[in-house]
């Protein structure tokens, strides 16, 4: 039988620093295929495409799929505060390919600082679309509680 990941459900940014924290003075059973480094390069690389306004290319599957599905599927993620597993980031959301532990958590908290004080406006989702702030805050904290409940902190 697998070991269950963590039931995590982060209600606040400050909550996820905790959590990376944690995670990086202790030892950490990893369940998936990415360390602590490689999912805070990946959360970071996230954030900043809406921070950033950044263009970036969708694969012609999402684009057909986002007016159909896209504002049904952020209704269901924000209801149930999960995001499934075993979906393929894009390019421009795939970690480096090799990350060392500092870099990526400054990068992390760095980049969770400026999302606190963004005033916006935000990026056009690709799946989604024009989101608000406080929905678009809480698809972050969603997605980062779906990557760290992959990693178990040892006592």
């Amino acid at each position: 039988m697998a070991t269950p990941r963590r039931p995590l459900d982060f209600r606040t940014f400050d909550a996820i620093l905790a959590d990376v924290d944690t995670l990086h003075s202790r030892t950490y059973t990893q369940l998936g295929q990415w360390d602590l480094a490689t999912i805070c390069n990946h959360l970071a690389k996230t954030m900043e495409v809406g921070l950033d306004r950044k263009p970036i290319p969708i694969p012609l599957t999402i684009r057909l799929l986002a007016p159909l599905l896209g504002k049904w599927i952020f209704r269901r993620t924000l209801h149930t505060r999960r995001m499934p597993t075993g979906i393929r980031a894009p390019l421009p959301f795939r970690p480096d390919s090799k990350c060392d532990p500092e870099p990526a958590i400054a990068h992390l908290k760095a980049t969770i600082a400026r999302a606190q004080s963004f005033p916006g406006p935000l990026a056009k989702h690709p799946l989604f679309g024009q989101m608000t702030p406080d929905p678009c805050r809480d698809l972050q904290l969603i997605h980062c509680s779906h990557h760290l409940s992959f990693l178990l902190p040892k006592e």
